[in-house]
């Protein structure tokens, strides 16, 4: 009995027919490959980010924790956690910050971003789209009262990019993935500036702040004795919280910086037959003062 395949000179149907589909698959498999390689491949239709000109100092990136349940002294003479400028100097607080009294005066330090930190952090700020927003507010922390909010700053020639995430941590359900990214911009910049070569940074200008020392515990005072400053409060342009304000820069910032570097919070001068307590937030380049 026949096997059903019809024979025809030169050889047999079938197969010449799977020669056939397997030469066809071949192709196939060639023009699948070609076309995702091409997809796959770096076209250049993508620019790469660069770093943005035109920028106050030269200052890219700023994230800094804002607010919260803390004394007044602290938030005013708080200082960004992290200043990026453009040739990847970073500007972050040195020591200090976490003690009672805290200092007078928040030092800085700074190091140097190398070129993959300094990409990664462009990287974050296109995955945020910051360069497209003026200003986000994010706020999917329920039922967290009294936390900071985290505040990333980006500049470029438009001039700041914003975005705030109040209370950054604590929000596991939001389906918003900025939060997520920030974090990791964070923990990329700890990781990144985590050793022990970081020098001083010294700020060209100082903001100042001096209240009487009224309805304080005396006991936490710390009598340090005559006004030391060249300046007193007809000298201010500002008032912020009960504290007089006013800005200097150049010799008389350096002095301030001086005498503040050794004092805390709680230290108070004699004024005008009045103990007035003084303190400073040193400002960088694309900051404003009073």
């Amino acid at each position: 009995m026949g096997t059903g395949r019809p024979a025809i000179a030169g050889g047999n149907l079938p197969d010449a027919e799977w020669r056939l589909r397997g030469m066809r698959f071949l192709v196939v498999l060639m023009l699948m490959a070609l076309v995702g390689g091409a997809c796959g491949s770096d076209t250049g239709d993508e620019p790469e980010p660069t770093v943005p000109e035109g920028t106050p100092g030269d200052v890219i990136l700023e994230i800094s924790d804002e607010g919260g349940f803390v004394p007044v002294e602290f938030n005013l003479s708080r200082v960004p956690r992290f200043t990026v400028f453009a040739d990847g100097t970073v500007v972050m607080p040195g020591g200090r910050q976490f003690v009672f009294p805290g200092p007078a005066l928040s030092p800085l330090v700074q190091t140097e971003l190398d070129a993959e930190t300094l990409a990664d952090m462009l990287t974050f700020i296109e995955d945020l789209g910051l360069a497209d927003i003026d200003s986000v507010d994010i706020n999917n922390a329920t039922n967290v009262a009294d936390a900071s909010t985290t505040v990333v700053r980006y500049f470029d020639a438009s001039g700041e990019h914003r975005i705030s995430i109040y209370a950054l941590g604590f929000d596991g359900t939001s389906s918003d993935a900025r939060p997520a990214i920030v974090e990791s911009m964070i923990s990329r910049l700890d990781q990144a500036t985590g050793g022990d070569d970081a020098d001083p940074y010294e700020a060209e200008r100082v903001v100042v702040f001096a209240q009487v020392a009224q309805g304080l515990d005396p006991q936490q005072l710390n009598p340090a004795g005559p006004w030391p400053f060249d300046f007193d409060r007809s000298d201010s342009t500002s008032e912020v919280a009960g504290f007089w304000c006013l800005t200097v820069e150049g010799d008389v910032a350096r002095a301030v910086t001086e005498v503040l570097d050794d004092a805390d919070a709680m230290t108070t001068w004699a004024l005008d037959g009045a103990a007035h307590r003084v303190i400073g937030r040193p400002l960088l380049p694309h900051q404003d003062g009073c």
